[in-house]
């Protein structure tokens, strides 16, 4: 979903892989925050 990379689609894979459970733990990371702030 963005640009993908048919010459390593593993790495695209990998590289999503590694991204998707990181925006995740952001997004729990900044709501958590956002619920002690206020």
């Amino acid at each position: 979903m963005g640009h993908p990379l048919p010459q390593s689609p593993r790495l695209t894979r990998r590289h999503l892989a590694a991204a998707i459970p990181t925006r995740s733990r952001r997004v729990a990371v900044q709501r958590s925050t956002s619920g002690f702030s206020e």
